[in-house]
């Protein structure tokens, strides 16, 4: 289905009837919202303003059944009987649940009873202006909510003693329990959310279904202005936080008003759901209306996206198989076309792609911009990049120099010219090092047109490793056939000199009368005999291809035996030591003699290189099918430009060398079938990395004096 809807023809058709259908749907869900909410409102408040007059009456009634309570102990109140009136009075307060308690004052305003008998501080009370008004008006009213000394709200409905007389002789006010009047509104809230709350003259609400909110005002709406002008009807707007919708109704009795409503969510959940409602039939509608248009396009539309999919998929080179189809009509006569031509372009794609990747070196292709188009298996190898990486990329984007050196890519690609074997490096996917020879030229996809740049790249590290090897085995046979040719010309005459100059340092030592000079000379000739026979015997070692005898060897305990043997030396040049064997054993296949030459010319280097003390590493580590040997000083180093020198003949930095010390080491590693590295950086150190082979499963048993580990 979702392929239908990929062609721009299915998606013109498909989008007008969508977009009909949603601007028609939407109309009448505007509509029917619209009407739905306009009915539901007048409804409530047609049901708002019922609810709260007939409430409004209930609480008229209850004020004119308290001041109806308060007339008739009145007419029983009789001066002298104040023990008959207090009981009475009490017998109203326990039984009618509104009442906190009933005060009767004197014409004088004094406080004459209070039933109950509550023990107030009557300056607290502050009930003269009350009392001042039962006196000028002569006429029961409700007061404004007060505060009483222990912290209750109340208001007071306060009558005289006597309406008709005109002689004012004092007067009753009864006390109200907010929270008892609070209740009686809970049961008459709107749904669970509603409300519904009494205000005072002033805007102070006196009576609430959350009692909590007894006492607060609401000045910030006009409800209090509304009502004091004698004004009922419908008020919308923020209540408490809330939007709301209320009704608000005069209470002709005490100057009072009735609040009922609730909040705008609660009250038109009905439409809410009615929304809902209709939302899921649209949905519905769009559904059914989606899967008709894919019916009438899929009949219609089908066949052609079916062609122009397989002709995607040709061009991306995905399809193998062209699937022909019979419609009986033009589509299948352009069907059968298309499967002729795009057979032929597979088949010569094919054939070129495999051309490229049977090529062993690092071949890319790119546009005039740099942008890579093809990156054959030889160039994975080589740059450890992916194809998936790098098509689509820049070639200046993978890095393949170091920060501010230019690509010779680069002048293929802005002036056209040819690159031809030029010898360069570039720098893998992990910064990897590679030494290479670089081929570049225009690349012309159409006659005369500059389509971008072919790029042919070959690692030519091996073929270096392979001259380096042989020069240094020419000059080893070259050197070989010079020892064998000097070796019986200055040996023998070498040994004489020896031989004399020995001679003459014994007479010398039993002659008493010693000559300091002689001595010198003699000293000087030993020494330089001593040099010359140790030159001819590394010249010797080096003429030897052949490793001698070769036996299971722990490489552990060479290493151990070294230090010890050095250790006076370490401690002269301040230098410690520190081994990290990372095995119990390390075996492998060789000669003991050659081998201990070997590590012992390493160390010997370390040693000199840290003229002024330092930190000598000696690591061992398991590999795979090898033994490594890390052997790290803390010396001045080695410069780039001789790290491919220092295992030739003869090449050396010191004054003193002979140039034959690495060498030597070289070819003993060589000769054992393993091969040594270098790392090094000025004024921080260096570190060898010899690599030996693993002793195969089934060698020999190590010799009883090499069996020891660590």
């Amino acid at each position: 289905m979702m392929r239908i809807f990929r062609t721009k023809l299915t998606k013109k058709y498909f989008l007008f009837t969508f977009v009909v259908l949603l601007l028609s749907l939407f109309v009448v869900w505007v509509l029917v919202d619209y009407f739905s909410k306009t009915a539901l409102r007048r409804e409530i408040e047609n049901r708002d303003y019922l609810l709260n007059k007939a409430l409004s009456l209930q609480f008229k009634q209850i004020f004119l059944d308290i001041e109806n309570d308060l007339m008739m102990y009145e007419s029983s109140f009789e001066r002298g009987n104040d023990a008959f009136f207090t009981k009475r009075m009490e017998n109203l307060v326990a039984t009618k649940p509104w009442y906190l308690f009933i005060q009767f004052f004197n014409e004088k305003g004094e406080i004459v009873e209070r039933v109950p008998r509550i023990k107030f501080d009557e300056a607290e009370l502050k009930l003269d202006s009350i009392i001042e008004r039962i006196k000028w008006s002569r006429a029961p009213f409700v007061t404004d909510i007060m505060t009483l000394p222990d912290g209750r709200k109340t208001i007071g409905v306060a009558t005289p003693l006597s309406r008709t007389s005109d002689v004012f002789e004092g007067g009753f006010i009864a006390f109200l329990n907010l929270e008892v009047l609070s209740d009686f509104l809970y049961q008459s809230r709107l749904g669970e959310k509603g409300f519904c709350f009494l205000l005072d003259g002033k805007g102070n609400i006196i009576v609430h279904t959350n009692k909590t909110l007894i006492g607060s005002d609401v000045e910030e709406t006009n409800l209090s202005d509304a009502l004091r002008r004698g004004k009922h009807g419908i008020w919308l707007g923020e209540l408490n936080d809330r939007k709301v919708i209320a009704s608000y109704y005069p209470l002709s009795y005490g100057n009072l008003g009735l609040v009922i409503g609730e909040p705008v969510t609660q009250a038109f959940i009905p439409t809410a759901r009615l929304s809902r409602l209709l939302i899921q039939c649209f949905v519905v509608i769009i559904f059914i209306a989606i899967a008709m248009v894919y019916s009438g396009t899929n009949r219609v539309v089908q066949p052609i996206i079916k062609l122009t999919e397989q002709a995607k998929s040709y061009s991306k080179g995905e399809a193998v198989n062209f699937e022909r189809m019979d419609t009986e009509d033009e589509l299948t006569v352009l069907s059968n076309t298309m499967h002729q031509m795009a057979s032929k372009l597979i088949r010569k794609e094919k054939s070129l792609f495999q051309i490229l990747e049977s090529i062993p070196y690092a071949v890319i292709t790119t546009d005039k911009k740099g942008i890579i188009r093809s990156f054959n298996r030889g160039a994975e190898d080589l740059l450890l990049y992916s194809r998936k990486e790098v098509i689509g990329r820049s070639l200046f984007d993978l890095n393949l120099k170091k920060p501010g050196e230019e690509l010779l890519f680069r002048q293929t690609l802005e002036k056209g010219e040819i690159v031809d074997e030029a010898e360069t490096y570039v720098l893998d996917k992990k910064g990897q090092h590679h030494d290479v020879r670089l081929y570049c030229a225009p690349l012309f996809l159409q006659e005369s047109y500059n389509s971008g740049a072919i790029v042919v790249i070959r690692d030519v590290a091996e073929l270096k490793k392979l001259q380096q090897h042989l020069y240094r085995s020419e000059r080893l046979a070259a050197l070989g056939q010079l020892t064998a040719g000097i070796a019986h010309e200055i040996k023998n005459p070498l040994n004489i000199v020896s031989a004399a100059a020995e001679a003459l340092q014994r007479r010398q030592k039993k002659n008493e009368s010693k000559d300091a000079y002689t001595e010198e000379l003699v000293d000087n000739i030993l020494e330089a005999a001593a040099r010359m026979n140790k030159l001819l015997q590394d010249f010797l070692q080096l003429s030897k291809g052949d490793p001698g005898e070769l036996q299971p060897l722990d490489l552990i305990p060479i290493l151990d035996e070294l230090i010890s043997a050095l250790q006076s030396n370490f401690k002269a040049r301040n230098i410690t030591v520190y081994r990290n064997y990372r095995a119990g054993k390390a075996v492998i296949n060789g000669n003991k003699n050659r081998i201990t030459q070997a590590f012992l010319n390493i160390i010997i280097n370390s040693m000199q290189a840290m003229e002024n003390g330092g930190e000598l590493t000696i690591a061992v580590e398991e590999q795979k099918r090898n033994w490594c040997v890390y052997i790290k000083d803390t010396g001045k180093g080695i410069k780039k430009s001789n790290l491919q020198r220092i295992f030739n003949p003869f090449f050396s930095t010191k004054l003193t060398g002979t140039g034959l010390g690495l060498a030597i080491v070289h070819e003993i590693i060589n000769q054992h079938n393993g091969s040594i590295a270098v790392e090094s950086e000025i004024n921080k150190g260096t570190t060898m990395i010899c690599v030996f082979p693993k002793l195969e499963a089934g060698g020999d048993k190590l010799e009883e004096d090499n069996s020891h580990g660590r």
